[in-house]
């Protein structure tokens, strides 16, 4: 058994002479090459105390003091192919070549042992044979994910292991954003493009202020969350801190978490950010958002984990809705789509606003009903925003009710819209409008969210299908006593129509 809890030295991470045999055999049954507790305790030798010390795992000469345990995430039956598979591989070039080679010199400078020929050469063998076996592009700053995983290399834990455990990280841990599609006769990425568009959703639903300020400043998210997904927030990070990073995410057993982690960087940093957005300096914000914000947030392990807390809470106020549309649209599961799947993975791009679906909707009024905490593993208060112009007596809980003469008198709309600014400054907003066929509500939707947007409301969303589709769900779930003869929230009426 492979067992992955400790990274090699400078010396055992050096190529042994007998590293690029290839196996004897045409299967991928080999010799069990399980990594020991004290890979230096052998023959029955006494381990010195640096190679007792918990676990402590020594990397390109550093004490990382760490104890890791991935073996339990990683392994699985493709492991032992893709190692024999790895060996099999006569090393030949690839056409993504050209651009490994310019990465190879930036990748981990940091340590001296990453600028050994060989190691660079295994370096190479492992993101060639990445590309190659998985049918994906190479793109710049793979390699600071596989540097890693290169580094577990002892002598009886081979490069081909390395990959094998690196592949296995990437196909279960890492989105599937590397892998492309023709569409009309030119190359593209729709997992990446889709990737960053709901980055940009995510960063407007927590943080509007800060997603107002950069679309103000002219600044595209885009230029610098890229970066961060494409390594994972590993370039420019110390490597005891990317172990962290890679410990604690892998335990999330999560393929969106990057998500909550690009929104929980600039969360810890809003009042920097904001600041920097006041002073209209978009040099200094963009240098900040490029290279400075990781360096000045994840110092230490507790920053770390404080991090990854932060964005365990973003992930419980976000709508479930996110992640069943990714899933949906083969996001997070196969990336062979059709070329419908592609297009409305292209499509989305265009979206403005995140979707509830009806189903968490049912879920959350359900769960309210039943006084319970919380939806799942959500912990959302949801406030619909009920915009239908004949409610027919029918409402829907926990909603606030938007009088229909609004759309005979505009100048009504504001007054209530500050008044929803106020007094739900902290619930989830969601717009119910009838359906998508009726123009003058969505007009009314897109008007408001405008309106609340500017005005840095956080947490907005729009229910899928509106009313119409939230009635079929009902059905077609057999769920009675959601819709009520009355709505619960009636101050807007007692306000302005005593």
């Amino acid at each position: 058994m492979i067992t992955l809890d400790q990274t090699a030295d400078q010396t055992r991470s050096l190529p042994d002479k007998n590293q690029n045999e290839k196996p004897s055999s045409s299967s991928p049954e080999q010799k069990d090459t399980s990594l020991p507790v004290n890979p230096r305790a052998e023959d029955g030798k006494k381990p010195t105390d640096s190679q007792t010390n918990n676990g402590s795992q020594q990397s390109a000469g550093l004490n990382l003091n760490l104890n890791l345990n991935w073996t339990p995430y990683l392994k699985d039956e493709k492991v032992a192919q893709d190692k024999f598979n790895f060996q099999k591989w006569d090393k030949g070039l690839i056409p993504a070549d050209k651009l490994i080679e310019k990465d190879l010199p930036r990748t981990r400078a940091d340590l001296p042992l990453m600028k050994d020929p060989r190691v660079q050469k295994m370096l190479r063998d492992i993101a060639a044979f990445y590309c190659v076996s998985n049918n994906v592009e190479y793109q710049q700053g793979l390699l600071e994910i596989v540097a890693p995983f290169l580094l577990f290399k002892t002598k009886d834990f081979h490069t081909a292991d390395c990959y094998a455990y690196f592949n296995s990280f990437m196909r279960k841990y890492f989105p599937n954003i590397l892998t492309p599609k023709t569409i009309n006769h030119s190359m593209k990425l729709p997992h990446l493009t889709t990737a960053l568009t709901f980055c940009e959703l995510m960063i407007q639903y927590h943080l509007s202020e800060i997603g107002q300020g950069l679309t103000k400043n002219m600044v595209d998210v885009r230029t610098f969350v890229t970066a961060w997904i494409m390594t994972l927030f590993t370039k420019g990070t110390p490597i005891k801190l990317v172990f962290e990073i890679f410990d604690y995410y892998i335990k999330r057993e999560d393929k969106l978490f990057f998500f909550y982690l690009v929104v929980g960087l600039l969360a810890m940093n809003e009042k920097t950010i904001l600041k920097l957005i006041a002073d209209d300096d978009n040099s200094m914000l963009i240098k900040y958002l490029n290279q400075s914000i990781k360096a000045e947030t994840l110092v230490d392990s507790d920053s770390v984990k404080k991090w990854f807390e932060m964005a365990d809470t973003i992930k419980k106020t976000t709508p479930k809705s996110l992640e069943i549309y990714l899933n949906c649209l083969g996001f997070t599961g196969d990336a062979f789509l059709s070329l419908e799947n592609i297009k409305e993975l292209l499509d989305c791009s265009r979206g403005k606003i995140l979707y509830v679906y009806p189903s968490e909707i049912i879920a959350f009024i359900r769960t309210q009903k039943e006084q319970s905490a919380k939806t799942g593993d959500r912990e959302i208060n949801f406030k619909i925003l009920d915009l239908r112009k004949n409610k027919e007596g029918k409402c829907i809980p926990y909603s606030i009710d938007m009088p229909s003469k609004i759309y005979k008198d505009h100048s009504l709309v504001v007054p209530l819209l500050q008044t929803v600014l106020v007094e739900e400054k902290n619930s989830h907003i969601c717009l119910m409008v009838t359906g998508d066929e009726d123009k003058e509500e969505n007009e009314m939707a897109i008007a408001i969210l405008e309106f609340l947007i500017t005005n840095n409301k956080n947490y907005l969303s729009m229910l899928l299908g509106g009313y119409n589709s939230l009635i079929a769900e009902m059905e077609k779930k057999k769920v009675t006593q959601v819709i009520e003869d009355k709505s619960i929230f009636q101050k807007f009426k007692e306000i302005f129509f005593k």
